[in-house]
């Protein structure tokens, strides 16, 4: 057949020798195989005008492409960036349509030949690497720079947005800096610099504190405590001990704080409390603790005593001290709880940063004399600065600004935090700011360059001592030395930055946030279920790449990672405590289903409407982020699908989008990704596994629950049958979810060059472009010998030759 010809034909060039190639410039090796271009204007272009023109040319351009445009120069990338979506519609046969005059097969052959040729030429001819934008520090990343610079937390309250879903974070298109923007930084600046200053003499370390208890513990039994006095440099941690009243297994507690999403399952005894720590950044006031979920509700405690009876123990009971030694008796108030709080501690944590920096000029007391200003600035400007060079004038400059405080009648340090501040939050410090010599024609960044961007990857903030000092001397640019840093900083606890941030932004997390579940479709869904969503996709991400698994776990998976949350949402017995931890799968049905991040909850109702599945999403979902083929974004009229009337309520969710899609402008992409997310139907939009479809019925009002506590009952429902048999872009066929990882398994090449150019796009803060195809693809065939394995191919990346140039 011609699918066989033509991938029996493109298995042959990979295998090219790599040195012939190599050994021509990409222009020779152009004219060698298409002189002037003569071969594409007698053989594609009329290919494009007889069997493409009529969806992609001046009358309708579908999918953002015009053939007509197309053109043989390896400097248009327009062109070339469509020729490798041309080769792989061809090589499908999805192209041009069954209902459009067909090629001959030679033509079709002729056609894949020569455009794979100009791919391969420009890949060489463009791919130099690097190609980083200049751009403004994120949102994330100036509070993780200022965290680890000076030992100050900041909120990101008041700084402009830039995060665009679908986008990263880094995206230098969106890192622009306007008088807006500076104004914001420079007073959350002035917040950082006055909590800097203020903690000058606090020597680092931990220091126990007085707790202070509500009287709410008195008046209502509710565990609430009072959070005051978190240092300006480090954090308030308060630590508790817990256990259950009765210590019946059965007797299933957990409990969480009112503002946090995080619950925790109570597993400790009197004999062995449970130890929790919770660590705050700012003074919040009361911090309560509430009782989640239990199987043993709370009792009041005045049940089968007199009114006077009870008032007499409440009167007694009113008298209790509020401290630690009686914090027993006073949970005897109003209502006996299944859990017991036995102690509560808080702890100073001091960070060194302000103690460090400020001790050599406090030789002499607290009040510095102004002789001593300069030097201040100039050690403050050099630490912020990552490395790169103090400029006299500049520091002259925030001198000035100093002096003209102590003129205005300041105190010292009062005077201190304006210059500081504004070094702060000046351009080559919130700024990604590299030296782009025109004279630099290998375009080869400097030593406290690649530290900056290794660090700002990695750690999602400033490099460290030693890295800046590997980068002094360029050492850091030695291929094995720079292998030994990115290996030593993928083992540090700020690597976790990085692994959150990556995977909430590619997976398109933060879309969670926006789904409000219909709790009366899905009643008895709890909302504490949310975060646990999120946070179990970011540590199944997490496991997979601190012990180096393959990527192709995210496709399926033989364990999954879970904790008391999820596990209790998934219906997963015996699984206890808050923290995440991997799980084998076991031969029950539902959780063979399981297993990689298309079955998390999370991901499937990021995929729907809080009410009902999408397959559209989801299948453009598994297109985008597993198989690196990215639909097409939908035309403006595309609509929504229909279910509000008497007919396409009965329809299957299969049925309704095929109805949806039988317009002529969606059939195309829909054809792509619906029979992906058709496989999905096996679960409902909260990610739990169903075998049929429940929907309110056309017309029936969604009733709210205050209405159903007035006596208004349910809404109406109905069951529909789910369709699962779907099928791969190349044809492959499946029935349920299975069934589909095992066919999505077939192209896990194609979800590691997706994941490397997510990777590249990430670290480069641009999207990839034609020229990074070759250094994704390089990577890929590489780590291919392997399985794949995820630490590794992001090891390869910071190794790549887009870390050193730009």
């Amino acid at each position: 057949s011609i699918l066989l010809m033509l991938l029996s034909f493109l298995s042959f060039i990979p295998f090219v020798e790599r040195s012939e190639v190599l050994a021509e410039t990409s222009d020779e090796l152009y004219t060698s195989f298409d002189k002037n271009g003569e071969r594409f204007s007698a053989v594609v272009k009329p290919f494009f005008k007889q069997h493409c023109m009529e969806c992609h040319g001046p009358d309708k351009e579908k999918g953002s492409l015009r053939v007509d445009h197309l053109m043989s120069d390896l400097d248009d990338e327009y062109s070339l960036s469509h020729f490798q979506n041309i080769i792989d519609e061809l090589i499908t046969e999805n192209m041009p349509p069954e209902d459009e005059e067909q090629p001959k097969h030679q033509e079709v052959l002729e056609v894949i030949e020569l455009l794979t040729l100009y791919v391969k030429a420009g890949q060489d001819k463009h791919s130099s690497g690097g190609g980083k934008p200049v751009r403004r520090l994120s949102r994330s990343e100036y509070k993780n720079t200022v965290w680890d610079q000076l030992g100050v937390y900041v909120t990101d309250e008041g700084l402009p947005e830039d995060l665009l879903m679908g986008s990263f974070e880094t995206d230098a298109e969106n890192l622009y800096m306007t008088d807006m923007h500076f104004k914001a930084y420079l007073s959350k600046s002035r917040v950082a610099v006055k909590k800097f200053i203020e903690s000058r003499s606090m020597k680092p370390g931990v220091y126990e504190v007085p707790v202070k208890f509500s009287n709410q513990m008195k008046k209502n039994s509710l565990f609430t405590l009072i959070a005051s006095n978190v240092p300006a440099a480090g954090s308030l941690k308060i630590k508790t001990k817990w256990w259950k009243r009765d210590p019946d297994i059965k007797n299933q507690v957990t409990i969480g704080l009112n503002e946090r999403g995080i619950e925790h399952e109570i597993t400790g005894t009197s004999t062995n409390p449970q130890n929790i720590e919770v660590e705050f950044f700012k003074p919040d006031g009361g911090i309560q603790w509430k009782i989640k979920s239990a199987t043993t509700p709370s009792k009041r405690v005045s049940k089968g005593l007199t009114k006077e009876e009870n008032e007499k123990r409440m009167a007694a009971h009113k008298k209790i001290k509020s401290n630690n030694q009686n914090l027993l008796k006073l949970q005897q108030g109003k209502y006996y709880h299944p859990v017991l709080l036995g102690e509560v501690k808080n702890y100073h944590q001091i960070n060194p940063q302000p103690y460090e920096f400020f001790s050599p000029f406090l030789k002499n007391g607290d009040e510095p004399t102004d002789s001593e200003a300069p030097k201040m600035i100039k050690s403050f400007v050099s630490l912020i600065k990552r490395g790169q060079y103090v400029d006299l004038s500049y520091l002259n400059k925030l001198n000035m600004i100093f002096k003209r405080g102590r003129e205005q009648g300041m105190a010292f340090w009062e005077a201190m935090e304006e210059p500081l501040a504004v070094s702060l939050c000046s351009l080559d410090v919130i700024y990604h700011f590299e030296n782009r010599s025109t004279s630099n024609k290998d375009k080869s960044i400097t030593g406290i360059e690649l530290a900056n961007r290794l660090a700002y990857t990695l750690w999602r903030s400033v490099p460290d001592s030693e890295l800046i000092k590997l980068s002094k001397n360029e050492t850091l640019l030695m291929p094995e030395i720079k292998k030994e840093q990115i290996q030593r900083m993928m083992k540090d606890d700020k690597f976790d930055r990085f692994l959150n941030d990556f995977t909430i932004q590619w997976f398109e997390l933060q879309r969670q946030d926006l789904i409000a579940v219909d709790r009366d479709l899905f009643e008895g869904f709890d909302q504490v279920v949310k975060p646990a969503m999120k946070e179990e996709t970011i540590q199944f991400m997490s496991h997979l790449v601190n012990n180096n698994f393959s990527l192709t776990n995210l496709i399926d998976s033989d364990f999954m990672v879970l904790n008391n949350t999820i596990a209790r949402h998934y219906g997963i017995p015996n699984i206890y405590g808050n923290n995440f931890r991997a799980v084998q799968k076991t031969r029950d049905a539902a959780d063979r289903m399981r297993g990689g991040v298309l079955t998390h909850a999370g991901i499937l109702m990021q995929g729907g409407t809080g009410d009902r599945t999408s397959i559209v999403e989801r299948g453009a979902f598994v297109a985008r982020k597993l198989i690196n083929k990215a639909p097409a974004p939908p035309p403006p009229n595309a609509g929504e699908l229909p279910t509000d009337d008497a007919d396409t309520a009965k329809m299957t969710g299969a049925e309704l989008v095929r109805h949806h899609a039988s317009s002529p402008q969606c059939a195309s992409c829909h054809a792509k990704i619906d029979p992906l997310g058709i496989g999905l139907e096996q679960f409902d939009a909260i990610g739990r596994t169903r075998t049929q479809e429940t929907r309110l019925k056309p017309g029936v009002e969604v009733i709210s629950s205050e209405k159903k506590k007035k006596g208004r009952r349910a809404p109406d429902t109905s069951q529909v049958p789910l369709e699962t048999k779907g099928r791969l872009y190349d044809g492959q066929s499946f029935d349920g979810v299975i069934e589909m990882k095992r066919v999505l398994m077939t192209k896990k090449h194609d979800l590691s060059k997706g994941f490397i150019k997510a990777l590249l796009y990430f670290t480069n803060g641009r999207r990839t472009n034609f020229a990074d195809d070759a250094i994704a693809e390089d990577i890929a065939e590489k780590v291919s010998k392997n399985n794949y394995p995820t630490r590794q191919i992001i090891e390869d990346v910071m190794n790549s030759k887009a870390l050193i140039t730009y």
